[in-house]
């Protein structure tokens, strides 16, 4: 997958095909539109190949119905969009992004010594792999 952004209705597919797999475009239609039209299989199949273009799904014969199944994890999608968010907004540094998050949500001790442990374990890996920093 590139570093594309997923726009939401992309990713809402993406969210059906990670809870329920491989699903064919009439399957994901009545899921997302339960009152849905022509239209709306149409907007789906359209959806579908934009995410099957980016590399985020792939389409497999199931008798005479297509299955798509996601092929990119949801983790891979949530760092790739965090980058994005870090690099057009933060000029490619996540302190702003991590202070904007502490500063707007009241951490319990518990979620505060999670976050220092994440740190702390992350400095640890950097040390031993030699990563850059960004």
């Amino acid at each position: 997958m590139s570093n594309a952004i997923i726009p939401e209705f992309e990713l809402r597919v993406l969210n059906h095909l990670w809870e329920h797999g491989g699903l064919t475009a009439r399957q994901l239609t009545d899921l997302m539109y339960p009152q849905g039209t022509h239209a709306s299989y149409t907007t789906v199949k359209k959806l579908l190949e934009r995410l099957e273009s980016k590399g985020c799904v792939q389409r497999s014969a199931d008798d005479r119905a297509h299955r798509f199944t996601a092929i990119i994890d949801r983790e891979s999608v949530v760092a790739n969009e965090l980058e994005n968010v870090v690099d057009r907004l933060c000029e490619g540094s996540i302190a702003p992004l991590v202070n904007a998050l502490v500063q707007r949500v009241d951490l319990s001790k518990k979620q505060r010594s999670e976050l220092e442990q994440l740190i702390s374990d992350f400095q640890s890996d950097a040390k031993k792999k030699g990563r850059r920093k960004r």
